[in-house]
């Protein structure tokens, strides 16, 4: 993987609902499956005498090292963003702004 260990430029990943890598192409999460492989394996990363992955002290390192090979969105899903905007566009929200509006007008 001398190809990303190396590389100064990010690649993309976009990831779905359930926050697991799925493009923008199968050859770019094929990759980030295998880079992620490569980190598993340095002893430094993941120590192999540590055998619960919440008492490991070096997840942020793994974490900031990944980010500065990939473009990993930290977003709201799509689907739940759709929502929102819904939500804050909706009639009911819009009269209850506007009554809480004309209610700090009388204060």
């Amino acid at each position: 993987m001398k190809s990303v260990h190396g590389r100064h430029e990010r690649k993309y990943i976009l990831l779905n609902n359930l926050n697991q890598p799925v493009g923008p192409s199968d050859a770019v999460v094929t990759e980030f499956g295998s880079f992620l492989g490569t980190l598993a394996r340095n002893a430094t990363l993941c120590p192999l005498d540590i055998l619960d992955w919440r008492k490991m002290d070096t997840k942020e390192d793994i974490w900031e090292y990944t980010k500065d090979k990939y473009d990993i969105p930290e977003d709201v899903p799509v689907s739940q963003f759709k929502e929102l905007l819904r939500y804050w566009n909706s009639e009911k929200l819009q009269v209850q702004l506007a009554e809480e509006s004309s209610d700090e007008d009388l204060t």
